[in-house]
């Protein structure tokens, strides 16, 4: 794969635009994004390269987003010069800190190779010097450090001792506490930047830049509404943020059949059962479909779509007709409303401009309704959900 000449990936731009946002197993549970309150580790967890590395996901020039928290690649990159073309087997991290704004960055060489034919001047005594570049208002620990300049024979990974230690670059961006909104947010690009140094007195070095990569970062811990989420961290923002909830999982299985109901046969919900409706949220991998944005817990918008709910509920008012909820015929059950009511796109504001509502209330079990909700709650802290439209997210339905 071959990597742009730096002069056409450089950064220009203080604003910067973020990339395409990739699907990504973005909710799903993964023991290598760091705990809340905790800091990304010194050196990435190695079961976690392992996986990576067998990713044929990651082995991209983009890599994969496994969750906001981490990022990973692994790919060989070419770098085509005038004398001949090298090659560079990689792979890299990023750990976007839960408890700061910062991100951690890894990069290490596990191999190079040449062709023969000039490989008197693409050797391992040639120098490769590596950099990370990063725009709007953030800095880099690191750019200086005596690691990331070295022949390509020390940068690649020690094959011959007994266990093979990996010799990682390790890089900090930091974000400063500024930004939009009362949670001070900022976006940021990030991107390797290389050097392969050619012979020594001769202006043949080549110059190297890898795609660019979006992180963003806040301080929402500190703004009203959001509970206790840590003051302050950043997130990896190339990837399509989603919730999962499993008809199988036998916690939350009702409200999952309820949502898959409202997602893929929304005529077949309640109120204006047998109506057409457009429900939104549905998770298809493209930011093209309407997702959810959402609100605080006690903001007007969320009380108003719980209003609609307990109307529709309790038979009142222009819901008590033949196609409306029917009464529960089981104590335990409690009314289930999709879209939540903590997004924009709740009850309250889903009415079509053909008067039905473009949502849907269920009968559930009292404690998968329960539990579905501190599911979406920890959701929203995991993956730093903003308010404000800031994000827009997605619920994925599992067997």
């Amino acid at each position: 794969m071959v990597l742009l000449p730096l002069s056409a990936a450089e950064s220009a731009s203080a604003a910067p635009q973020q990339p395409e946002p990739r699907p990504s197993a973005a909710a799903e549970a993964t023991a290598h994004v760091p705990p809340q309150g905790t800091h990304p580790p010194g050196e990435p967890d190695p079961k976690f390269i392992e996986e990576c590395e067998a990713d044929p996901e990651a082995q991209s020039l983009k890599g994969r987003v496994y969750h906001r928290g981490v990022w990973c690649q692994t790919t060989e990159v070419e770098l085509p010069t005038a004398q001949g073309t090298a090659t560079l087997d990689i792979t890299a991290a990023a750990y976007a800190d839960p408890a700061a704004r910062r991100v951690r960055v890894f990069y290490r060489v596990n191999d190079w190779n040449t062709d023969i034919v000039n490989l008197p001047w693409i050797n391992g005594a040639r120098t490769l010097r590596m950099r990370l570049n990063c725009d709007n208002q953030c800095g880099v620990i690191g750019n200086d450090e005596a690691d990331k300049s070295k022949a390509l024979a020390d940068w690649r990974v020690d094959e011959d001792i007994p266990v093979p230690q990996p010799k990682w670059a390790r890089w900090d961006i930091t974000s400063p506490d500024a930004g939009a909104g009362p949670e001070r947010m900022l976006r940021h690009l990030w991107q390797f930047q290389g050097t392969l140094e050619g012979q020594p007195g001769l202006s043949d070095d080549h110059q190297f830049g890898l795609p660019e990569h979006a992180v963003r970062c806040d301080s929402a811990g500190l703004a009203p509404g959001y509970g206790n989420w840590t003051p302050k961290a950043c997130i990896n923002d190339d990837v399509l943020p989603f919730l999962t909830y499993k008809k199988s999982d036998p916690l939350v299985g009702e409200v999952a059949h309820h949502i898959d109901f409202a997602l893929n046969k929304p005529r077949e919900t309640f109120p204006n059962f047998g109506s057409a409706k457009s429900i939104p949220g549905k998770y298809t991998g493209s930011k093209d479909s309407p997702g959810l944005h959402r609100v605080a817990a006690d903001s007007e918008v969320a009380d108003a779509n719980r209003r609609v709910k307990d109307a529709i509920r309790d038979r009142r008012g222009e819901w008590n007709g033949p196609d409306d909820l029917p009464p529960k015929d089981v104590p335990e059950m409690e009314a289930d409303e999709y879209p939540f009511a903590t997004t924009e796109e709740g009850l309250s504001r889903a009415r079509a401009e053909d008067g039905i509502l473009d949502g849907s209330v269920g009968w559930v079990h009292g404690n998968q309704n329960g539990t579905a909700g501190n599911r979406l709650q920890e959701f929203y802290r995991t993956d730093r959900i903003l308010f404000g439209g800031k994000d827009e997210f997605w619920v994925d339905i599992a067997p």
